[in-house]
């Protein structure tokens, strides 16, 4: 179309242009105006060579208007595949908020919650303190997954969230929910050990926690729900842990050296001076250890404990211990015991501390049952590093 078109203008141009060359010499022969005849000319010369300059580049025009035609066409493409794009992300998070307040929903039922609090303590917390990979996290994740889908099918309220959890709960459900109770659950846990109520100063808040978690007080995650709990800045909770932590640990050097120097029965308490003692000295060792470090202690019969050689209590945490001095290593019969006399003295942790090691099984036996097993290394670290790393150990 463009060819021809510009085909037609170039001859009529040509036409003119001759036609302008007779009259300009009919012009001359009789000598008549020849500005008009020139101008006709000029024009019809200027015309020719437009339209031969439009025919010969006429290809390259239309690639200029293909690739104009192409980018505005992209441009539009991408605006649709946008407007798209952002219609589904919209679609998503609608679906999605439906999903979490449906989620809120189910984990509002007391019994749901309740259990979700405590895989929150139980686990969570053990494993945001590094005391389990994620490898077994996941499992547990996966366990409680497993118990959710085959005790409960729950259905969201209203005709636009008709959700049967048995398909559509999953774990990142899960951890996302968890994610959003923990700290809470972590501040309430808390509060039942330390009344903030109670201390002036953050200093004297800060020496109740630490006395409470031990060196497990310095992790981020328990300074951050002391600063939940206190509703301090977490950068100057923080400061203040470190700074008691320091000088926790250089009072206990210098007590530990003045006992050593100065007092009447200045022999040095260490593992070897535990390897001396009997069974019952043993026993009166660790207890008097324990009260050093604040501890009370409940009286015992030598005889007849039910599996209990020591009971000690700092607030309204009870401690049950079993104390054995051996030289060969601990077994599964210590562990089991003292997992009865938590029940039967109704304590709040069990504990076996020896100056030797334990046996694979009762090791297993331990942590299936949330024994704390202290052997010949972890005996050594009490007596050189005291309360702080003791702490720790229950908390």
């Amino acid at each position: 179309m463009l060819e021809e078109l510009a085909l037609w203008a170039g001859l009529i141009s040509l036409l003119v242009i001759l036609g302008s060359l007779v009259w300009l010499v009919v012009s001359l022969i009789l000598k008549k105006e020849k500005k008009t005849v020139i101008l006709v000319l000029k024009i019809s010369s200027a015309t020719f060579g437009c339209s031969l300059l439009a025919f010969a580049y006429l290809p390259l025009l239309l690639v200029v208007l293909a690739i104009i035609f192409l980018c505005k066409l992209r441009k539009k493409i991408k605006v649709i595949r946008a407007e798209k794009q952002l219609k589904k992300e919209e679609e998503r998070r609608v679906k999605d908020k439906m999903i979490e307040d449906a989620v809120d929903l189910l984990f509002q039922k007391d019994g749901l919650k309740s259990k979700l609090h405590d895989f929150i303590l139980h686990h969570t917390k053990r494993y945001d303190l590094g005391e389990i990979n994620q490898i077994e996290y996941n499992n547990l994740l996966g366990l409680l997954l497993r118990y959710y889908i085959q005790s409960e099918t729950v259905k969201a309220d209203g005709s636009d969230r008709d959700i049967y959890w048995n398909t559509e709960l999953d774990i990142p459900l899960l951890e996302n929910q968890i994610k959003k109770e923990k700290i809470n659950v972590y501040a309430n846990d808390m509060k039942k050990y330390i009344d903030i109520n109670e201390y002036e100063t953050v200093e004297d808040l800060v020496v109740a926690f630490l006395d409470y978690f031990g060196e497990k007080g310095l992790h981020d995650l328990n300074i951050q729900v002391l600063s939940e709990v206190a509703q301090e800045n977490v950068d100057e909770i923080r400061q203040a842990v470190e700074k008691e932590y320091v000088r926790i640990k250089e009072q206990h050097e210098i007590q530990a050296l003045e006992n050593h120097l100065f007092k009447k029965d200045s022999e040095k308490k260490d593992i070897q001076y535990v390897d001396s003692l009997q069974g019952l000295e043993f026993e009166d060792f660790l207890k008097d250890l324990f009260v050093s470090f604040g501890y009370s202690h409940e009286d015992l019969p030598y005889s007849n404990d039910y599996g209990a050689d020591l009971i000690i209590r700092k607030g309204f945490r009870r401690i049950v211990i079993q104390a054995k001095n051996y030289q060969g290593t601990v077994g599964n019969k210590a562990v089991q015991e003292v997992i009865s006399a938590k029940i039967y003295y109704k304590c709040d942790t069990a504990m076996v501390i020896t100056n030797s090691f334990y046996t694979t099984n009762a090791i297993k036996t331990a942590l299936a049952s949330g024994v704390i097993l202290i052997d010949r290394n972890g005996l050594e670290k009490i007596l050189r590093e005291g309360s702080m790393y003791f702490n720790s150990l229950v908390s």
